[in-house]
This record gives C-alpha cells, structure tokens and sequence, in this order.
C-alpha cells in the first residue's frame, strides 16, 4: 500500500535539531531556508518551526518542508528554548522526548504536489541531514510510504483475526462474515491500536483489489463500531 512517508527528528534540545537543518539550507547545494518564515510560523503555531526549501531539481519546482517542534511547548506561553532547558536540567522531562517532525510539504508557487513527490522530497531530506548528524546526539527516524500489513494494523492480535476475516468470504457481508470484522474492531478498540480505519480501506483496495464500494462498507463499518465501542465506555463510567 502507498501512503505518505513520515519523517522525525530527536535530540538533546531543538536548538541542536534546528542547527542541523540550518546547515543543510546553507551547505547542500540548492537548499534554502527564508529566517522571517520560520520566526513567523513559530509564533503562529507557538512551537519552535523550521522550513527547508528544495532545490528544483529534486522534483521540478521548489518546494517548502516545514519541521515543528513537540506540541507539548503549544499551551505554555514561555520561550520553549528556556522551558525546554529548565526540564531538562530539572529532570522532568528526557531529552529523548525532544523532537521536530515534517508536518507538511507543499509548493512554493501555486498548485499542489503528488503524493510520490511528496515522498520523494522527503527521502531527499532524510539523506541531507544524514550526512550531518554524527557524533550530534541527532536520532531521525524516517518511515517509508511502502506499507505493509504491518503497518496497516501494527496489533498482532487484531492483524490475526483481521487476516482470518480475509481467508474467509468478506465480500459478501454475510452476517458470520460481518461479526468477524466486528471481532476485528473490539481487538483494534481493547488494544487502543492507531490503526487507521481510512488506512485499512485502502489497503484492501490497493493490495486487496476490492472496488471501493466493498472498501467503503468495511472502513466505516470499523468506524461506527469503535465510536459504539468508545460511548459504550463512556457510559458505564457514567457520561
């Protein structure tokens, strides 16, 4: 299945992260980065962010890669450099938690990117800052766009009666057939998986070759049954 990579960066602060993004928008050939965007979009999104600019070569026009800090910094009014020093040297907090991941990537000028454009910018930064980071504290963690089933569902127990679910007869919503999938659901909800329904859907039209009909009546299938689910829970607590 094809999906949008992922991409995150950890280090000892964001200063440290930031300063390896700097270097590859003033060293690597047709990078760049605009100062006043990113001082503009760190007080917009009141987290510390940082935009890369692709050279054109890459995929034919210039493209922006924005980075953002933890979210955790986005309801405290501080600086988040002097709160991130101050729970460090505390204790409170682990460097390792410290991290700037691409929240998007989009044009320069108008109009839109592809998905694989997407992707193949990205891997292009992944290679850029990989050449930087020895010896730094700099841990980036990059997940590809290639999904496997793996990635689909990540549970084992679920990914088990999802693939038994399969094997059997889905396509024609008999009424076995649909509470296999409900099986499928209550082991995605018990194992608070981050499996996407939307994701699922599309895996088994992509991998699966179902027409997305059939996909559809899956995907939101799962969805009405993990809200079910989710109000079940809430009402025995007493909402």
């Amino acid at each position: 299945m094809k999906t949008f990579s992922h991409y995150q960066i950890t280090g000892p602060s964001l200063d440290a992260i930031v300063e390896i993004l700097r270097s590859v928008a003033t060293e690597a050939p047709g990078w760049s980065t605009n100062e006043a965007h990113n001082d503009s979009y760190s007080e917009m999104h009141g987290e510390k962010c940082f935009i890369l600019i692709s050279p054109l070569e890459i995929i034919g026009k210039a493209v922006s890669v924005a980075f953002a800090g933890n979210r955790r910094f986005k309801k405290n009014k501080q600086d988040a450099e002097t709160i991130e020093s101050h729970e460090i040297e505390t204790g409170s907090r682990s460097p390792k938690t410290i991290k700037m991941r691409v929240t998007n990537i989009f044009p320069n000028e108008a109009g839109e990117i592809t998905r694989e454009q997407y992707n193949t910018v990205l891997d292009a930064v992944r290679q850029e800052v990989a050449s930087r980071i020895k010896g730094k504290g700099i841990k980036p963690r990059f997940k590809s766009g290639d999904w496997k089933l793996e990635d689909v569902i990540p549970g084992k127990t679920a990914r088990r009666m999802f693939t038994c679910w399969l094997q059997g007869f889905p396509k024609t919503f008999h009424p076995s057939d649909v509470e296999r999938l409900d099986f499928v659901t209550i082991a995605l909800f018990r194992s608070k998986s981050k499996a996407d329904p939307e994701s699922i859907g599309q895996y088994l039209v992509e991998d699966r070759n179902w027409d997305e009909k059939d996909a559809s009546l899956v995907r939101n299938r799962i969805i009405t049954g993990l809200q079910v689910l989710a109000a079940q829970k809430r009402y025995w607590r007493g909402a």
